[in-house]
């Protein structure tokens, strides 16, 4: 009786780096992905049953590449931002000095909208001087109700100044 002989698949070859590097340099570049398919094949001698984890293999150094910690970004941008700042100060260059103050602030989100009046009652005994205020400006409707005393107070001097 013969033995049958043990068929073993050969394994395939390794990829290089380079030709994982040079598979992400074409994908990058544009290449549809045919074209891309049969570089890999044709151009690099990637054998073709292992083409396909060769382009996913480079998607995902692409992806792990394209992530960006935004705290650093926002550390680089403040960065130079300042050092912009400080060269314009430097030269006397106020309208330069002024934008890269302005970009730095709105990249701290210093600019909040705030509300045009509020009423700004620190103490108890401010609180009880704004109610008092607001019980005797309210009924002369000289605006609507809920408007906000300050707004109250200068319309009542306008309307005092105009008798």
């Amino acid at each position: 009786m013969a033995k049958k002989r043990a068929t073993r698949k050969k394994k395939a070859p390794a990829i290089t780096p380079d030709q994982a590097d040079q598979v992400l340099l074409l994908m990058v570049s544009g290449m549809t992905e045919r074209a891309l398919y049969s570089a890999c094949v044709e151009k690099l001698e990637i054998p073709a049953r292992q083409v396909d984890a060769v382009i996913t293999d480079a998607r995902r150094r692409v992806q792990i590449a394209a992530t960006v910690n935004k705290e650093e970004v926002i550390g680089e941008a403040l960065t130079r931002l300042d050092d912009l700042y400080r060269r314009s100060v430097a030269i006397q260059d106020c309208k330069t000095a002024l934008q890269a103050q302005r970009e730095k602030d709105k990249l701290l989100n210093l600019y909040q909208a705030a509300p045009l009046y509020e009423d700004r009652t620190s103490t108890a005994g401010e609180a009880d001087d704004a109610a008092l205020a607001r019980q005797y400006l309210e009924p002369l409707d000289l605006a609507p109700e809920g408007t906000p005393l300050p707004e109250l107070a200068r319309l009542a001097a306008a309307k005092i100044l105009d008798a």
